[in-house]
């Protein structure tokens, strides 16, 4: 089954490297096994008052799940929950206009930082140390 036919889109492999991580609308994660069922959901809104934006992706141990998304208190960045469910934390705030502006809602996970990809049209390069 593919994760279009269920209204889901593909973002990341699973911890098992077997399912599929998806997001369902910006409201909801989803895990997909191979024979196309769901073995698991998270409620993103009802959860911790998130609304996705972007990129979805493990981190490399599988504990935590990054996300573009945005609180409905205003915070926008990327946000950390734990794999095995809990509340959310903010690891990148978009609180840089120009960072937003930038921001295509794109992110890749390395062995021990987050790395943003922004679309700027001049010759500056970003980079910023995280700690997360």
């Amino acid at each position: 089954m593919q994760l279009t036919n269920i209204g889901a889109f593909p973002r990341d492999w699973g911890r098992d490297r077997r399912a599929i991580l998806g997001s369902h609308g910006s409201k909801e994660l989803i895990l997909v096994q191979p024979g196309g069922e769901i073995t698991w959901r998270y409620d993103l809104t009802a959860t911790n008052g998130l609304t996705g934006q972007g990129d979805v992706r493990y981190s490399r141990d599988g504990r935590t799940i990054y996300l573009a998304a945005s609180h409905h208190d205003g915070r926008a960045g990327i946000w950390a929950l734990p794999a095995v469910g809990g509340p959310a934390r903010l690891v990148v705030a978009f609180d840089d206009p120009a960072l937003i502006a930038a921001f295509g809602g794109h992110f890749s996970v390395g062995p021990d930082r987050l790395y943003l990809t922004v679309s700027e049209y001049e010759s500056d390069i970003w980079v910023a140390n995280l700690r997360y």
